[in-house]
C-alpha cells in the first residue's frame, strides 16, 4: 500500500486486521496505530468485547461500554463487527485479510485453525501477510492448549518469586505488565517482520507467548542465573532498606540522659536572664521588660527540673 505523503509515521500505510480481545494483543495493535498503521478491530456481534464493560475507576464508563480499560487501547482504531464463528463471517474475515499487511490474534492455540482462518489459510489469500498469534504458552508444548491471564503468568513464569519480602512472600505487581510487555514485544515482532518482508517480499507467521515475553523481556538476567548456575535470586523489597520507616525516637532529652555542660548552658541561661529582670525594674516604665517572656520560660523550666 503507498503512504499518504501527509503522513511521515514509520507505519503509514500499513493495514492492520486486528482479532485481539483484553489487553495483550489489543495493545500491540494500539502500538501500530500510534505509529500510524490503519488498525481494523474486529468485535463480536452484539455487545462487542467484554473489556468494555469493565467497572474500572468510574462504573460509569463501563455501563455504557466505552471503560477506561477498553479506551486506553483502542485508539486509532476503526471497529467493525464480525462473528467469525459462522461460515460467512470467515469468509468475510479472509477478504479482509487478503487487503492487509499484518494480521493479529490471541485466539487460544489451535482455534483459528479449526476455524479456517490460521496462517495457512491467511498465506492461500495473502502470500505477503504477516500473521502474529499471542497465547499464554506458545502453540507447541504441553501447556499449548492452556488459556491463561497476567496474573497466571507471572506466578508460571517465577516473577513473584523475586517480588515481595521475606514477610509477605510472593506479590503480583499491580499493574498488568505481562500482558503490556507482551504486547510490545509483539509489536517489535511485527516491526522486523514487516523490515525482512521488505527484503524478502516474503510473509511470516510469528508465534508469540505471554511466559516468552515474561521470561525475555522482564526477567532476563533472572533466568540467566537460574539457567546457567541454579541458583534463584533472593526475594526483593518492594522498598530499599535505607528509606524503611525507622521506629521514631523521641528528640527530648532525659535527666539522665543530659550531660553537665548541657546543664551548665542552662544555668547560665537563667542567671543572664535573673540579671536582666532586676536591671530592667528600675527602669520607670509601665511595659513589660524585655526578656520577661524568656525569663517565665527559663523558671518554668527549671520548675520541671
Amino acid at each position: 500500500m503507498n503512504a499518504p505523503l501527509t503522513d511521515r509515521r514509520p507505519f503509514a500505510g500499513i493495514r492492520v486486521l486486528d482479532l485481539t480481545r483484553v489487553l495483550a494483543g489489543p495493545f500491540c495493535a494500539y502500538q501500530m496505530a500510534l505509529m500510524g498503521a490503519e488498525v481494523i478491530k474486529i468485535e463480536k456481534p452484539g455487545r462487542g468485547e467484554g473489556l468494555r464493560y469493565r467497572p474500572e475507576a468510574d462504573p460509569s464508563f463501563g455501563e455504557r461500554g466505552m471503560s477506561l480499560a477498553f479506551m486506553t487501547q483502542s485508539s486509532n482504531k476503526r471497529f467493525i463487527t464480525l462473528d467469525i464463528d459462522t461460515h460467512e463471517g470467515q469468509e468475510l474475515f479472509l477478504k479482509l485479510a487478503a487487503r492487509c499487511d499484518v494480521v493479529v490474534q490471541n485466539l487460544r492455540s489451535g482455534s483459528a485453525d479449526r476455524r479456517g482462518i490460521g496462517y495457512e489459510a491467511v498465506k492461500r489469500v495473502n502470500p505477503k501477510a504477516i500473521l502474529l498469534s499471542i497465547t499464554a504458552y506458545g502453540n507447541t508444548g504441553p501447556k499449548a492448549s492452556h488459556p491463561a491471564y497476567d496474573a497466571v503468568i507471572q506466578a508460571w513464569s517465577g516473577f513473584m518469586s523475586v517480588t515481595g519480602t521475606t514477610d509477605t512472600g510472593p506479590l503480583k505487581a499491580g499493574p498488568p505488565i505481562v500482558d503490556y510487555a507482551t504486547g510490545i514485544s509483539a509489536a517489535y515482532a511485527v516491526a522486523a517482520a514487516l523490515y525482512q518482508r521488505d527484503r524478502t517480499g516474503e510473509g511470516q507467521y510469528i508465534d508469540l507467548s505471554m511466559l516468552d515475553a515474561t521470561l525475555i523481556s522482564l526477567m532476563a538476567s533472572v533466568s540467566a542465573a537460574w539457567l546457567n548456575t541454579g541458583v534463584r535470586r533472593n526475594r526483593r523489597a518492594t522498598m530499599p532498606r535505607a528509606v524503611r520507616r525507622r521506629p521514631r525516637r523521641s528528640i527530648r532529652p532525659t535527666a539522665s540522659s543530659r550531660s553537665p555542660s548541657t546543664k551548665n548552658i542552662s544555668t547560665s541561661i537563667s542567671s543572664q536572664c535573673s540579671a536582666s529582670r532586676t536591671s530592667t525594674t528600675t527602669r520607670a516604665s509601665t511595659r513589660p521588660p524585655p526578656g520577661a517572656d524568656t525569663c517565665n520560660r527559663c523558671a518554668r523550666r527549671s520548675s520541671r527540673r
